[in-house]
């Protein structure tokens, strides 16, 4: 029958092998500390006090037990969860349990065990605790504990022992355990029995964690009150033990700002355990788990923030900004978990970081996240029963009228062309544009502005920087939402239509400014064609600046906030004294500089604009800067700029042959050579150079802004 203490060994082993595998730098400073110190008293009374040398064997036995308390962990963290546990406990037993025998036997009688097991003859526990020296009995319970409360401590699944390890007790515990032991086997005295009791009380109070940190404090001082006891009774034993305590007492009040960052270390690692670990140690220490998220918020660390709302719940009302999220989400195109508990929070505190927010749920979300965030962002939708839908080939945008959309109360039809409708709606006070893309079967789901719902953070913070664009409200577009519209389900386009919202602008485009034959006549022409060149450069060098390209510069998109005027001086001087603004508007087709796009107007684009569209180029400021020279080439001439061969030719490549991209190209540079314009010296300068077939060559829209500013000086 194998002996009992054979299977307690084995035991041992096994455990320390699940609990080593984990390959921790804890686990490794535990064995290092238990060895040394125990190791260290063992071979100081056993081969130096009693004898008079040291055997060489027991000091390579010591080299290799720490050898393998060391080297092991290493070994298994590197293999798989269910590898190591088995590697880890083959090596344990090969070279730490006969180690561990020898050391605490002695070499004769661990060679006498050696060859007993060898032979079949496993000694009786009466029998190993008979070869035991008095010293070695209680050191070799002590080593058990030891490297029991190694594995205890250093396997990080088990947060029982958080309050303990949090504060640094596991290097005092086990010392303190050790010589409760030591006193309970070789003493009847009462006292013994209570201070080796009093020597589990962190275990005990461990499963309490409530308080971990005033409780591990409470821990560590009952447990230098005993092993300042202990050292009244047994000063030889104690006095190292007692001393390595004080020293690493301290390390348990940890600053928690270190703790933070080694728990953003691991979580940007991918260390979740050891995270959560981390968090854990943090909320011991006061630190809660939603003042770590609200930080992380805060700050806009979304791999962070990501993190923890995937792992933990988060209270959004302790948060005094939330706006990180939003815009972690935008940059990321991310819907987080737990975004129904942050859409209701935001709806409460902060409007229009909820439209941020809701955009990008509408654009990448879940069906019921998306259904989800259209109800709290713009309520319960108006029930259609009753009303007849008409097909969306002939659609009419009057029904949205009366109706609320995003919030606006839509009042009247502004406008409507081939490509979109434009309604005037108004919420607070606010008044918008709502401009909404038309829908046709077959037509499928491309759309300019579809693909910038997660830039409509970015292109709102542009139009709200500069005073010469049109205020970018919000960019609404559902993609499956659409898919559903053109399977038949009209309601979704009638309820939640796709839709860029912008700055109402009620004085009409620079278009309609041409069809006014009294400010066209007028010798105040040039200035004001100079005075709207110079807001419209403005605009582009803001859009520039922040590394989009607008894509759609014309005089339909140029707005007045206000009637104009109806003669050249009036219009002139509304415009100088700032009564009436100009601004440039339809940011929504704006594309991040060198990305792919689908956005022209025939009339005003270069051919590399339409070369890009086809071949996979990606969006240049230079197309911006020649679609402007055309925006003031019509205004000062009347007509479009690009002539006629050069459209059909463009035409002609969408249509499937993409030789007649060089045919436009040579047809522009032919009517450029002979390109006339009448008027001022330098601004027909400044249009040439915008208008350049070759890209390279155009001005930048800073450069045309300061040379505009010093023409106009002239002008007026």
């Amino acid at each position: 029958m194998l002996a009992t203490n054979i299977f307690l060994v084995l035991a041992l082993f096994t455990a320390i092998s699940l609990g080593s595998a984990k390959g921790t730098l804890r686990g490794i400073g535990w064995g290092i500390y238990g060895w040394s110190f125990y190791g260290l008293a063992f071979l100081l009374d056993k081969y130096v006090t009693l004898s008079s040398h040291i055997d060489p064997s027991i000091v390579l036995d010591s080299l290799v037990i720490s050898f393998s308390l060391i080297v092991i962990p290493h070994i298994v963290s590197r293999l798989g969860r269910r590898s190591a546990p088995v590697v880890a406990g083959v090596l344990y037993v090969i070279l730490l349990l006969p180690s561990t025998i020898y050391l605490v036997l002695g070499p004769v009688t661990a060679l006498q065990l050696f060859h007993f097991i060898s032979m079949g003859k496993i000694a009786s526990l009466s029998t190993l605790r008979a070869e035991l020296t008095p010293f070695g009995r209680p050191m070799l319970l002590t080593q058990l504990a030891v490297l029991t409360e190694f594995v205890l401590f250093s396997y990080k699944g088990s947060m029982a022992y958080t309050s303990i390890r949090s504060v640094g007790l596991t290097f005092l515990f086990p010392p303190l355990l050790g010589l409760g032991v030591l006193y309970l086997f070789d003493s009847e005295n009462v006292v013994s029995y209570l201070l080796a009791g009093l020597s589990f009380l962190p275990l005990l109070v461990s499963f309490l964690e409530k308080r971990p940190l005033q409780l591990g404090l409470l821990v560590s001082s009952v447990a230098l009150a005993v092993g300042a006891t202990l050292f009244q009774l047994t000063p030889i034993y104690v006095l190292p033990l007692t001393v390595s305590a004080g020293l690493v007492v301290p390390r348990g009040l940890q600053d928690p700002n270190r703790a933070k960052v080694r728990l953003g270390q691991a979580i940007d690692s991918g260390d979740t355990m050891s995270a959560k670990s981390y968090v854990s140690f943090l909320r011991g220490m006061g630190v809660s788990v939603e003042e770590l998220i609200c930080e992380s918020i805060s700050k806009g660390n979304c791999g962070r923030t990501f993190w923890y709302l995937r792992n933990y719940k988060a209270d959004f009302s302790k948060c005094s900004d939330l706006k990180g999220l939003a815009d972690c989400m935008v940059s990321k195109g991310v819907v987080p978990p737990q975004i129904v508990e942050y859409l209701n929070e935001l709806k409460k505190r902060d409007p229009e970081t909820l439209e941020k927010a809701a955009g990008v749920v509408l654009q990448k979300g879940e069906r019921t996240e998306r259904e989800t965030a259209k109800r709290i962002l713009f309520g319960e939708p108006v029930k259609t029963e009753a009303v007849k839908l008409p097909p969306l080939s002939s659609w009419d945008p009057s029904i949205w009228v009366g109706r609320e959309l995003y919030g606006y109360k839509i009042s009247r039809v502004i406008g409507r062309g081939g490509t979109s409708y434009v309604l005037y709606g108004e919420k607070g006070g606010e008044r918008a544009a709502v401009k909404i893309p038309t829908i046709t079967p077959g037509e499928g789901t491309k759309f300019a502005f579809l693909d910038l719902q997660g830039e409509s953070s970015a292109l709102k913070e542009i139009s709200e920087r500069s005073e010469d664009i049109v205020k970018l409200y919000g960019i609404f577009a559902d993609r499956i939402g659409i898919k559903e519209v053109l399977s038949g389900k009209t309601e979704n386009y009638l309820n939640y239509p796709p839709a860029v919202v912008m700055e109402y602008m009620g004085g009409g485009d620079a278009e309609e400014l041409l069809k006014m034959e009294a400010v066209l006549n007028s010798e105040k022409w040039q200035a004001i064609v100079a005075f709207i060149g110079l807001k419209v450069a403005r605009a582009l060098s803001a859009v520039h600046a922040q590394g989009y390209v607008h894509l759609d510069v014309k005089t339909r998109n140029v707005f007045f906030s206000s009637s104009p005027g109806r003669t050249g001086g009036e219009v002139l001087n509304n415009l100088m004294t700032g009564k009436v603004k100009v601004k440039l508007g339809d940011l929504g087709a704006a594309k991040r500089v060198g990305t792919s796009f689908d956005q022209y107007t025939a009339e005003y684009a270069p051919v590399e604009q339409v070369r890009a569209i086809l071949l996979g180029g990606g969006a240049d400021p230079k197309m911006d800067i020649f679609a402007f020279g055309a925006t003031i080439y019509k205004m000062l001439k009347g007509v479009p700029l690009n002539p006629p061969e050069v459209i059909k030719a463009t035409d002609m490549a969408f249509r499937g042959d993409r030789t007649y991209l060089e045919v436009a190209n040579n047809a522009y540079r032919r009517f450029y050579a002979t390109l006339q314009i009448t008027g001022d010296p330098q601004l027909i300068s400044l249009v040439r150079a915008a208008l350049n077939p070759e890209p390279s060559q155009r001005p930048s829209a800073k450069s045309i802004a300061s040379d505009l500013e010093r023409l106009l000086g002239k002008l007026t």
